[in-house]
């Protein structure tokens, strides 16, 4: 599945290459803090950096892809659990509500990969999810702004129970073009 999404994501940024070569798209990087809730049997909260970046096709239309790289560790009873990293592509609807503020919807596949450790023993386990989010835009200026998302993660590898996670982040944003 590694490859399919690593496919998919090619294809992405493929088909957003001619979009970006006209006047019109525009492009975005944003970059911040999110908090990782996994449900897990125990209380599995995760601190994570989170990178971004998508191109908007029309004031109501864009793609995105994203990646979280896990900065803190749970301890789950006697199992310490690691977030490797997280990653995911998305179709982005916006609505804009002011000249400064925009709403957003977002829905994609990811990958997620952890490592729990107990004693001596580690594990490395990855799963395929259906994302899917709210957030919304403040620009602070022509080209910086603040973002807050709150992204989904419904696993959907039925061989790893409880892998579905509620992901809150606070970014940084800024337009490229």
């Amino acid at each position: 599945m590694k490859l399919v999404f690593a496919a998919a994501s090619a294809a992405a940024l493929l088909a957003a290459a001619p979009a970006m070569a006209q006047d019109g798209p525009s492009v975005y990087i944003n970059g911040g803090y999110a908090v990782v809730d996994a449900e897990t049997t125990g209380d599995a909260n995760f601190d994570a950096i989170a990178l971004r970046g998508g191109v908007k096709f029309t004031q109501h239309l864009g793609i995105e892809a994203e990646g979280h790289i896990g900065v803190t560790d749970a301890d789950v009873g006697a199992t310490k659990i690691d977030l490797d990293s997280a990653y995911g592509v998305y179709v982005v609807g916006f609505i804009p509500a002011s000249e400064k503020m925009t709403f957003h919807g977002r829905i994609g596949f990811g990958n997620n990969e952890f490592t729990s450790t107990t004693g001596a023993t580690s594990t490395s386990r990855g799963y395929d999810s259906i994302n899917y989010g709210i957030g919304g835009t403040y620009m602070l200026n022509d080209r910086f702004g603040l973002r807050g998302d709150y992204t989904r993660i419904d696993n959907s590898d039925s061989k790893i129970p409880n892998g579905d996670a509620n992901v809150f982040s606070l970014s940084l944003t800024m337009k490229l073009r």
